[in-house]
């Protein structure tokens, strides 16, 4: 017991205290102009349901969270798959499916929105110059395209990573199976339905637990691109918590958004653990 004593000493220090001390938050009005916390008990949580901004960050945020899980998983399983074939120049591909993960958000964030600006951009560009637009399309100025767009940017930075992923758990696929099963005239869709997805259910389960986490906790992308416009079209939890802790200076109402956060966070992981029977 004493030799564990190290590991619950850093649990306590550097988890449990933080935790602890953001749920005092959320049952005080703190102002960072003066730090004198003033106890209101359940109100942060009761304003959650009268506050319309809330309700669009929320909505926004579970959006943004199942479009992610929805393009992230089959993206990143299929570049896994590919990556794991035999052919010339795979290792080149492998390495340059770094590139996108380790492309600072804020980088990422002014390309996409010089390639796809309305005034400048290439893809604008492009679409006019095919004749599929007559003019602009404002992909970062329109309500209707804005969160999509960024779900889009995201999920290009977030792909490789699960690709990668998935590449590690395909290549402990025992070979003897494949073997097995490519001497027994198996298709590749029938080799894939019944041993390469039962041996990858544990995988998918984690990525979409992982791609959840990085899509409530998006942040440099919106403020890179749209900053939570055009209006509040493109706000998230995560952003709506920022400004209201830090710019507005309520510490006690941005916690308690935070919390919501992880409250989803933790809801979709276990819909997920119980979607793929893991334990």
């Amino acid at each position: 017991m004493l030799l564990l004593l190290p590991f619950f000493v850093f649990v306590t220090v550097l988890m449990a205290y933080p935790l602890a001390y953001s749920a005092w938050l959320t049952l005080n009005d703190i102002e960072l102009t003066d730090l004198k916390p003033t106890f209101v008990g359940p109100d942060n949580w009761l304003r959650l349901g009268s506050d319309p901004v809330f309700i669009t960050s929320a909505t926004n945020t579970v959006i943004f969270l199942l479009l992610e899980v929805a393009i992230s998983i089959p993206g990143g399983l299929a570049l896994g798959l590919l990556v794991n074939e035999n052919f010339r120049g795979r290792s080149i591909i492998r390495g340059s499916l770094l590139l996108p993960w380790a492309t600072p958000p804020i980088v990422m964030a002014v390309m996409f929105g010089f390639i796809f600006s309305d005034q400048f951009g290439v893809v604008n560009y492009m679409l006019q110059s095919l004749g599929i637009a007559s003019r602009p399309v404002m992909f970062f100025a329109s309500p209707q395209f804005a969160l999509i767009m960024l779900v889009l940017v995201a999920s290009w930075k977030n792909i490789p990573l699960f690709a990668f992923i998935f590449l590690s758990a395909l290549q402990n696929i025992p070979t003897e199976l494949m073997e097995s099963a490519k001497v027994y005239k198996a298709g590749a869709f029938n080799r894939f339905r019944h041993i390469t997805f039962p041996y990858l259910k544990p995988t998918m389960a984690s990525n979409s637990i992982l791609a959840a986490i990085l899509s409530v906790q998006v942040f440099d992308v919106i403020v890179g691109i749209t900053n939570g416009g055009p209006g509040r079209s493109t706000y998230t939890l995560y952003f709506y918590a920022y400004l209201t802790s830090f710019p507005f200076l309520h510490l006690g109402y941005g916690a308690t958004m935070a919390y919501i956060v992880g409250i989803i966070a933790v809801i979709f992981a276990f819909g997920v653990l119980r979607m793929y029977k893991v334990d």
